[in-house]
């Protein structure tokens, strides 16, 4: 899942999916501690942060 909220974390951890979580979205809460497998600074790192999380499971 990729989101950028903590809602978004809360629907990835309750379908069991990992979540990343991009800067800037609608949250006013650091994305670094809304629990996130991991977190982006922009779109164009998704590809390799999908690739680190499907080497880590």
């Amino acid at each position: 899942m990729v989101g950028d909220s903590s809602s978004d974390v809360g629907a990835a951890r309750a379908a069991g999916m990992p979540v990343i979580l991009l800067r800037g979205g609608y949250t006013q809460v650091p994305v670094e501690e809304l629990g996130a497998d991991l977190v982006c600074d922009r779109l164009l790192d998704l590809p390799s942060a999908m690739q680190r999380l499907s080497a880590a499971a």
